[in-house]
C-alpha cells in the first residue's frame, strides 16, 4: 500500500523566508548591507529566491571558495540554480559566466559560486579573491532536499 505522498507529493508545501550569508569554505562571514530570501518547499524540491548585496569580503580567507549559506535546507545533489545574476565581480575577463550551484561534493551547507569560460568543458569555483567589496548577488531556482 503507498502512502499519502506517493500520490500527492506536493500536497505538503511550506513557504517562508530565510537570510542567506556570505561565507568562504571555512565559515568566516563576510558583512552584507541587505540579505533576504524566501522560499517554497514542495516534496523535495525546495524553490528559492535571494538577493544579497555584500560590503566587505575582510576576514574572509582569499583562496578559498565563495559559499552563500543559511539556506532553509540541507541540499542533496548537485543542481545547478538556473537564474544568477551577480555584479561587481573582480575578475578580469569579460568571457566568464556566474552561475550558483548546489554542490554536495564541496559542501552541503550552501551553495557554492561558480563560473564558466566562454566555450569551456569545465567550470571553476569563485574564489573569495574574485569579489569586489560590493557585489550584488540574486538568484531564483531550486535544489533538492532529503528533508
Amino acid at each position: 500500500m503507498s502512502n499519502f505522498d506517493d500520490f500527492f507529493p506536493y500536497a505538503r508545501t511550506i513557504t517562508g523566508s530565510f537570510t542567506p550569508t556570505v561565507t568562504d569554505l571555512t565559515g568566516n562571514v563576510g558583512t552584507t548591507s541587505s540579505a533576504s530570501g524566501d522560499f517554497r518547499k514542495n516534496g523535495n524540491e525546495v524553490h528559492i529566491n535571494l538577493a544579497i548585496v555584500t560590503t566587505s569580503v575582510a576576514g574572509l580567507n582569499a583562496g578559498e571558495r565563495f559559499v552563500i549559506r543559511g539556506l532553509p535546507f540541507t541540499g542533496q545533489n548537485a543542481t545547478v540554480l538556473p537564474s544568477s545574476k551577480v555584479s561587481n565581480l573582480t575578475i578580469n575577463a569579460t568571457d566568464h559566466f556566474p552561475t550558483v550551484i548546489m554542490d554536495p561534493g564541496v559542501t552541503t551547507a550552501g551553495l557554492v559560486m561558480r563560473y564558466r569560460i566562454a566555450d569551456a568543458v569545465s567550470d571553476s569555483g569563485f574564489l573569495v579573491s574574485n569579489w569586489s567589496a560590493t557585489a550584488e548577488i540574486l538568484v531564483s531556482g531550486f535544489y533538492i532536499t532529503s528533508q
